[in-house]
C-alpha cells in the first residue's frame, strides 16, 4: 500500500477565496485568473485515502501553516494557484519552506517562473530555444501601446504587421487571450486586456497549427526526464485560442 511508502498524514492544498473568513489579513489584487481546484484537489485526497494514505483536502491561506500544526500534516500536496497579490503561484510553497514542511509540487522560483509567461520566455531565449517574436508592454507605466511608433514594438517584430495573440503574463486556461488579425487592432486590444486583468501585456506573433500539452518529470542537464500524457488541443473550425475550459467543458473530442 502506498501508505508504506507515505508514512504521515498528507493534506491537498487547493486555492483559497480571498473573501473567505482568515484566508487573507487584507483582501488584494489577484493578477493571476483565480480558481480554487477545490474538486480536484478532493479528488486527489480521496484517491489517496483508497491508497491507505492518511489525507484530507483543505484550503491555503494566511493561517495554513496553523492549520497543517493543528492537522498534525506531515506532507503537502499543492493543488493550487494561490490567493492573491503577484505570482500568487508561488505564495503557498514559499510558506511551506519558510515553515520547514515538506510537499510535492513546483519550488516557488519555478512556479513563479512557469507562471510567467514574459520571463518563461525571456528564459528560453538564453538557453537557445526559439519563441515567437513578441513585445512585453507595462501599460500601468506607459499608458497605451503604439505600435506603429513604439521602437521597441518595431524591434520585436520589424515589419511583421500581424496576426499577433495579446494576453496576460499570468494567467490560466485561455481567459483573456485575443487573437488580433492585424497591427490596427494592436492598441484597442491591449489596452482592453490590461483593463481586465492589471497585468503585464504579451503580444506575440501569432504561430498557427495544431497545438499540444506535453507533462515533463524530472531530469536535469544529464538528461533522465520523463515526458507523458501527451495531449492535443483540438481546434474547432475557426478557432484561433483554444476556448476556455471555464466556458466550454474539455471533452475527448476537443
Amino acid at each position: 500500500m502506498l501508505a508504506n511508502v507515505v508514512p504521515t498524514r498528507v493534506a491537498v492544498v487547493f486555492g483559497n477565496n480571498k473573501h473567505n473568513a482568515g484566508a487573507v489579513m487584507h483582501p488584494s489584487v489577484n493578477l493571476r485568473h483565480w480558481k480554487s481546484y477545490e474538486a480536484v484537489a478532493c479528488t486527489i485526497a480521496d484517491t489517496l485515502k483508497t491508497l491507505g494514505v492518511d489525507a484530507l483536502a483543505m484550503p491555503d491561506g494566511a493561517d495554513l501553516i496553523e492549520r497543517l500544526r493543528a492537522e498534525r500534516i506531515g506532507l503537502v500536496w499543492l493543488n493550487t494557484g494561490g490567493v492573491q497579490g503577484e505570482s500568487p503561484v508561488c505564495h503557498t510553497s514559499a510558506a511551506l519552506e519558510s515553515a520547514g514542511v515538506p510537499y510535492i509540487g513546483h519550488t516557488p522560483l519555478n512556479a513563479a517562473l512557469l507562471d510567467d509567461k514574459g520571463i518563461f520566455k525571456l528564459a528560453l531565449g538564453g538557453l537557445g530555444l526559439p519563441t515567437a517574436r513578441f513585445v512585453i508592454w507595462n501599460a500601468a507605466k506607459n499608458g497605451r501601446l503604439h505600435p506603429e511608433t513604439n521602437r521597441a514594438f518595431r524591434r520585436a517584430f520589424g515589419s511583421y504587421s500581424g496576426p499577433f495573440i495579446v494576453k496576460p503574463v499570468n494567467g490560466r486556461a485561455s481567459q483573456n487571450v485575443e487573437f488580433v488579425p492585424s497591427i490596427d487592432g494592436l492598441e484597442a486590444m491591449v489596452a482592453q486586456v490590461f483593463a481586465a486583468t492589471g497585468c503585464l501585456i504579451l503580444v506575440e506573433q501569432y504561430l498557427g497549427g495544431r497545438e499540444y500539452c506535453v507533462a515533463v518529470a524530472g531530469g536535469g542537464p544529464t538528461g533522465g526526464g520523463l515526458a507523458f500524457s501527451a495531449v492535443e488541443r483540438v481546434l474547432g473550425a475557426g478557432e484561433r485560442v483554444f476556448t476556455s475550459m471555464d466556458v466550454k467543458a474539455i471533452t475527448g473530442d476537443r
